[in-house]
């Protein structure tokens, strides 16, 4: 995790008043496979059905600072849900 972060802190110096050109670069600094994308990666949004009621959803997007945030109770108690982690999950794959 540390370089990971050692490497946003240098790209956020390099660019400071563009954000979203800086996540570009972070998610461009870590090789992937061709032909794998995440809904998030392809939309910005990634979409979940609640276990307990079907006709919710929740929504786990890009939040200004560039972090992951989510619709559900979970993240607005705790700031983590098992959808961002999921995310980050299928994301690092």
């Amino acid at each position: 995790m540390t370089p990971a972060l050692i490497e946003e802190v240098r790209l956020t110096r390099a660019a400071p008043s563009n954000p979203s050109a800086t996540i570009q670069r972070l998610a461009a600094s870590k090789p992937r496979l061709a032909g794998t994308t995440t809904p998030i990666e392809e939309t910005g949004l990634w979409e979940f059905t609640s276990e307990r009621d079907p006709s919710q959803s929740y929504r786990v997007t890009y939040g200004r600072a560039g972090h992951l945030e989510c619709t559900c109770k979970g993240f607005e108690f705790r700031g983590n849900c098992k959808h961002v982690r999921e995310v980050r999950r299928e994301s690092a794959a």
